[in-house]
């Protein structure tokens, strides 16, 4: 009596579950939720697999107490044909609702209500029937083999489904993989595009999508580390182009970021003689220099700080003061940076950027 109960009640579990999981889906026809709430679907996942696990503990109990004695089948190989049938009714369960979320071509209510609610629930009802009245419901014609051939009919939605579903996986990985091959064939292509244009023309296809008003410290910030004069060149020709250059160029290099003035300073060095320093920017040099003289007493060397290699900035600044006309406030601010640099440790940065300083002060 105790199995019985137990067998009756995980069989109005699972029965409950099947329906749980098929109203939540509208009886499938319900809208495929999408986005965020397509979380929503975990709930459906969630009861249809408590209806498994219900169906597999259902006719394991009914097998073991001889329920389907009538088959003629040992009672090891009753238990193993009733797990199977039980994971194929599951997965008529699981793909009625894959299927319905997936949109496939065959998901149609009328299709769908019977593979993942109809059918499963006669699986149930007949093991019910064999917890009460055993094999003997099966002998005589009436509700057991009514119920038997629905099962079996619901085994059979399950082996189909099961292979529809591997059918169509099968087909997405064959279209994933040609999409993958295809997006490999177009970045090769891109590639190959972009190697015949050169490092120039890489660069001026790039600058194209920069925003007509892009920052300076955008164009310039690169400056210090690219070694190709050329490149540079490009660089500062994009950003001559800016229509407020010189609230920009102020605003950078008497900002708090080194490594910003830095870029701005070789541009000052590399401009073209077409394009030469203007007489007021000395005033900005001068303020680039007191920073740097700062930055460099608080970190005591010049080594590269917050990107901003010291020794390198202190050359371009001296660089980019000789082409200007001579200023008194920059000479001033220049000095200021030569003596924070005596006080670095001997390096080779030390030597070449006292080197740069003493040739233009004593020119100045």
């Amino acid at each position: 009596m105790i199995a019985q109960s137990f067998i009756t009640l995980v069989c109005v579990v699972g029965m409950l579950m099947v329906l749980a999981t098929s109203a939540t889906l509208g009886f499938y026809a319900g809208r495929v939720p999408g986005g965020s709430d397509a979380m929503g679907l975990v709930v459906p996942f969630m009861t249809g697999l408590v209806a498994i696990v219900a169906g597999l503990l259902a006719g394991v109990g009914v097998a073991l107490r001889g329920g389907f004695d009538g088959w003629g089948l040992s009672r090891q190989h009753t238990l193993m044909a009733t797990v199977l049938a039980a994971l194929l009714i599951g997965v008529a369960i699981l793909g009625a609702l894959i299927a319905w979320a997936e949109k496939h071509r065959l998901a149609h209510p009328a299709l769908l209500v019977p593979v993942g609610f109809l059918l499963p629930l006669s699986a149930f009802g007949l093991l019910l029937l064999l917890t009460w009245r055993g094999p003997s419901a099966l002998a005589e014609a009436g509700p057991g083999r009514s119920l038997a051939a629905l099962t079996a009919a619901a085994v059979l939605m399950g082996l189909l489904t099961g292979a529809v579903g591997v059918q169509a996986w099968l087909a997405r990985s064959v279209r994933d993989h040609a999409g993958e091959l295809e997006r490999e064939r177009a970045s090769a292509a891109e590639q190959a595009r972009r190697d015949a244009l050169g490092a120039e023309g890489r660069l001026l296809e790039d600058l194209e999508k920069f925003s007509p008003d892009a920052p300076l410290w955008t164009l310039t910030a690169g400056l210090p580390m690219e070694p190709n004069a050329a490149l540079r060149a490009i660089w500062i020709a994009r950003a001559l182009q800016l229509p407020q250059l010189d609230a920009a160029l102020q605003g950078t290099l008497t900002g708090p970021y080194g490594s910003y003035r830095h870029g701005c300073v070789v541009m000052i060095r590399d401009l073209p003689v077409e394009h030469p320093p203007r007489a007021h920017w000395a005033a900005w040099l001068a303020q680039d220099a007191r920073l740097t003289a700062a930055d460099i007493r608080r970190h005591g060397d010049l080594l590269t700080h917050d990107d901003d290699g010291l020794g390198a900035h202190v050359v371009a600044l001296t660089q980019a003061a000789a082409r200007l006309p001579a200023d008194a406030a920059l000479q001033h601010t220049l000095t200021e940076l030569r003596g924070a640099t005596l006080a670095t440790p001997d390096t080779p940065e030390r030597a070449a950027a006292l080197g740069a300083l003493a040739a233009l002060l004593k020119s100045g």
